[in-house]
């Protein structure tokens, strides 16, 4: 009785294998040709989603660092000395006896819609 054999080809050969790898690593190499976009102007890593961007009620660290960015105040304090320094305040008067603060507003505030900002606004 005579019989033969043939060997099937195996699919993931020595030969394949390496050619493969070498496929992968000039793949993973070629990323780093291609062009980046530049940095945003700013990044906020806040780590959890607000609850809230109601200045009013927010309680919580994360809220208020995006509502600090989101809103401007009349006055705001200086990232150096921590001073307060005006925001949309031009100027502010202070009453001999402390009660009193008046503050001037700067001439170029508008809202969204491009109406200009008044005294009078409720906000």
């Amino acid at each position: 009785m005579a019989f033969s054999v043939t060997r099937s080809p195996k699919f993931f050969s020595r030969a394949r294998c390496r050619f493969l790898v070498c496929v992968f690593l000039l793949a993973v190499a070629a990323t780093g040709c291609f062009r980046r976009e530049p940095p945003a102007d700013v990044t906020i890593v806040n780590g959890a989603e607000p609850e809230s961007l109601d200045p009013a009620i927010i309680v919580s660290q994360p809220d208020e660092r995006l509502v600090r960015g989101i809103y401007e105040g009349l006055m705001r304090l200086d990232p150096k000395t921590g001073e307060p320094i005006p925001g949309l305040a031009e100027s502010c008067d202070i009453s001999p006896d402390g009660k009193i603060y008046t503050f001037h507003l700067r001439t170029n505030l508008v809202w969204s819609t491009g109406e200009p900002i008044t005294a009078d606004d409720r906000f």
